[in-house]
């Protein structure tokens, strides 16, 4: 599917999306109405930004330029006008110029970021690694749990890692701009804990 030139933008100060991560959201603000709206009808994707802390930056310079695609897979709209969706995380983007003109929300012209390839054999035994040293913290049973729910994609088994170390948004945002898979699985490694902490929650992944 061809993307439009003017992506419709869902700054966020606390989420980066990363490819195979499912996110719920809560839709209230007129402009974001009018904006699911418009994908409801075409059945576009729309851009998840993150949004920077008012103190790092002011105006279009608190959007990173880094975002991903998300497909909406789930919507419910309440009696007030209010949705509660999911979206999965899909394609990475750039942004290379902001619109505030053109709608209520922002959008963007962009151009699709895609991962420089990478050598298998490098990759899956680090990933194989990494996964393995974050499940070994957890009880017997949640080690089951969990090894059922890693995707077979490299790519997927490092967003299903970053979500599950329920990493802060800055350093999700790291992970996003790396460049290659391996890159980001050595990324990950710097933040995996040497001892057992509580189960994750919150995001995860198909």
């Amino acid at each position: 599917m061809d993307l439009p030139l003017d992506l419709p933008l869902f700054p966020l100060p606390n989420i980066v999306l990363l490819p195979g991560m499912i996110v719920p959201l809560y839709i209230f603000e007129p402009r974001y109405r009018e904006m699911l709206a418009r994908v409801q009808q075409s059945g576009e994707p729309f851009g998840v930004v993150r949004l920077l802390p008012s103190e790092e930056a002011i105006g279009q310079q608190r959007i990173s330029k880094i975002g991903s695609l998300a497909h909406l897979i789930q919507i419910e709209t309440h009696e007030d006008g209010t949705s509660s969706i999911m979206i999965r995380g899909g394609e990475r983007f750039r942004i290379l110029e902001i619109d505030e003109q053109s709608h209520s929300y922002f959008s963007a012209q962009h151009v699709i970021l895609p991962m420089a390839p990478d050598l298998l054999h490098e990759v899956e035994p680090l990933g194989h690694q990494l996964l393995e040293r974050f499940i070994e913290q957890y009880p017997v049973d949640v080690q089951n749990m969990l090894r059922q729910d890693i995707p077979q994609d490299p790519l997927l088994q490092a967003s299903f890692l970053a979500a599950n170390l329920r990493l802060e948004s800055d350093r999700l945002q790291h992970v996003l701009e790396t460049n290659t898979i391996l890159e980001r699985f050595k990324l990950l490694e710097r933040w995996i804990p040497d001892t057992a902490w509580s189960p994750p929650g919150g995001r995860t992944l198909n």
